[in-house]
């Protein structure tokens, strides 16, 4: 019962926030701060795979978080994945 109340709140305040004025900040800030790099191209090959798939997982959870908040702000909360996810 507890458990199901701290998910409840959790929910609660995720939707909140996704549906606040303040989101759009949060997506702004996290694209301020991911990773700058001038080209993805390194002096070697490792490290030029390196930048590629660290600027690819961070445009990704840009994006994932994007797509979960206008789930959100449409009121389709069954679709939500990190919402639907099993709390560890």
């Amino acid at each position: 019962m507890e458990e199901e109340i701290l998910n409840t709140t959790k929910m609660q305040k995720v939707i909140a926030f996704a549906t606040s004025q303040n989101v759009e900040g949060a997506v702004e800030l996290l694209k301020l701060c991911r990773t700058q790099l001038t080209t993805v191209i390194a002096d070697d090959q490792f490290q030029t795979l390196v930048n590629a798939v660290t600027l690819e997982k961070e445009s990704d959870l840009i994006g994932r978080l994007i797509v979960e908040v206008d789930k959100i702000k449409q009121t389709d909360y069954s679709t939500i994945q990190c919402l639907n996810k099993p709390q560890s």
